[in-house]
C-alpha cells in the first residue's frame, strides 16, 4: 500500500519546526539579554591605608613596621542578593588564569622587594562572573577551596590551583589563604631585626594512608569560612579585606613551640590560632564556620564575626597600577616552590586527629 502525503502536511511541518527553532532561540537570546557581566573588586588595606609589597605600614598596638611577604586567597559560591531579598550565585567566568569557573584566586603580591620569595609578578584583585540584570544589596563568598578540588595532584591542576606555592600535600591539600607579613624592628645600633609571620589556612584531620594520598572523605576540619558583607552595590562599591580587623588584639609574637611563627591550622597551634581562626569567620576547634552559629541575614543587625575582616567601601576611583588582570603564566612561581615553610608544615600533615 502506498502512502500519500499532502503537500499542504509538508508545508505545515516545515513552518511547526521553524516555529520551534525560532523559539529556541529567542529563548537563548532572552537567557542571554537577561545576564550582565560583573566585576567584583578587592583590595587589602590597613584601615584606609591600601597596602603593597613595598610600602611599608603599621598595625594597632605595635610601633614596629610590617611589609606584606606574600598575601594570596581562593575563593568559591559567590553569591549577590537581589533587591528582592534572593541569593543569586555569581557565576565566575572561566578565564584559564585566575578561575575555572568554580574557584578564584585573588592575587595581592607582585613578587617584587618584599614578596620575591614565593610571589608571582601577576596579580588579580577581582572576580569577574556573569549574574542576572538587577540591583543587589548584599554579598557572600566562602574561602577556600571545595573537597572535590581540593585533593589532587598540583603538578596536573588546571589554572588557579596550579600554584604549587599555595599546596600542602595530596592528603591536606591547598592552603585557602598564605597571609604573610614582615615585622621589622628597629634597634638601636642603627640595625634591623625582620621577623616573618605567616597566617595558612587549610583543611585538617584528613585521613588517608599517606600525605601523598588524596582522602575519599572530607576532612574533620574543613576550615571553609563563609563572609556575608551587607549593604554592597557592586555598581560603585569596592570590597577591603581590613588587616586592622584581622589582626585587632592578637599578639604576633604568641606561639607554640617548635612551630613556624604564625598560624598553620594544625590542632596543636592552640596559642596562637584559635583567636584569629575567630576573626577570620572559624571556630578552631571545630573547624566549622561561624556564619552557621550566628545569623548572617546581610542585615543590619547581623554580627559581625559574620563579615569577620571584609568591608564594602565606596569606589573613588584610586585604582592601583597593578589591580587588572595581566594576562600571563604562573610558570615563575614554580621555581618558588620550595619555599622554608613547606618542610616543617609537612612533618605535621599525618594528623589524624
Amino acid at each position: 500500500m502506498k502512502y500519500f502525503i499532502h503537500p499542504k502536511f509538508c508545508l505545515c511541518l516545515l513552518l511547526l519546526s521553524s516555529l520551534i527553532l525560532a523559539c529556541n532561540n529567542s529563548d537563548h537570546d532572552r537567557s542571554e539579554n537577561t545576564m550582565e557581566d560583573l566585576s567584583i573588586t578587592f583590595h587589602i588595606t590597613s584601615q584606609e591605608q591600601h597596602l603593597s609589597c613595598s610600602q611599608p605600614f603599621s598595625l594597632p598596638e605595635y610601633e614596629d613596621q610590617f611589609y606584606i611577604k606574600d598575601f594570596r586567597l581562593y575563593l568559591h559560591e559567590v553569591e549577590l542578593l537581589s533587591a528582592s531579598g534572593e541569593w543569586t550565585s555569581f557565576e565566575l567566568i572561566n578565564d584559564q588564569e585566575w578561575s575555572d569557573g568554580n574557584v578564584a584566586l585573588l592575587d595581592f603580591e607582585d613578587g617584587a622587594l618584599n614578596c620575591e620569595e614565593s610571589g608571582t609578578l601577576f596579580m588579580n584583585h577581582a572576580l569577574n562572573g556573569r549574574i542576572p540584570k538587577g540591583e543587589y544589596q548584599a554579598l557572600r563568598f566562602k574561602v577556600g577551596v571545595p573537597f572535590a578540588s581540593n585533593h589532587q595532584d598540583v603538578t596536573l591542576a588546571e589554572a588557579p590551583l596550579n600554584q604549587s606555592s599555595m599546596f600542602w600535600v595530596w592528603q591536606r591539600g591547598y592552603k585557602f589563604t598564605r597571609f604573610e607579613l614582615i615585622q621589622v624592628e628597629a634597634n638601636n645600633d642603627d640595625t634591623e631585626t625582620r621577623t616573618p609571620w605567616a597566617f595558612h589556612l587549610g583543611s585538617v584531620g584528613c585521613m588517608s594512608e599517606a600525605a601523598t594520598t588524596a582522602p575519599t572523605e572530607a576532612c574533620n576540619k574543613v576550615n571553609i569560612p563563609q563572609f556575608t558583607i551587607a549593604n554592597f552595590n557592586p555598581e560603585d562599591e569596592h570590597i577591603l579585606l581590613d588587616l586592622n580587623l584581622l589582626l585587632n588584639g592578637i599578639d604576633l609574637s604568641k606561639n607554640t613551640e617548635d612551630t613556624p611563627l604564625g598560624c598553620q591550622s594544625m590542632p596543636n597551634e592552640q596559642i596562637e590560632c584559635p583567636e584569629l581562626f575567630n576573626q577570620f569567620g572559624l571556630d578552631f576547634m571545630s573547624g566549622a564556620a561561624l556564619s552557621e552559629m550566628e545569623t548572617c541575614d546581610a542585615s543590619s543587625e547581623q554580627s559581625s564575626l559574620c563579615s569577620g575582616p571584609f568591608r564594602s567601601v565606596k569606589n573613588h576611583g584610586h585604582e592601583h597600577e597593578h589591580e587588572h588582570d595581566h594576562d600571563g603564566d604562573h610558570e615563575q612561581d614554580d621555581s618558588h616552590d620550595h619555599d622554608s615553610d613547606h618542610e616543617q608544615e609537612d612533618s605535621h600533615d599525618h594528623d589524624h586527629k
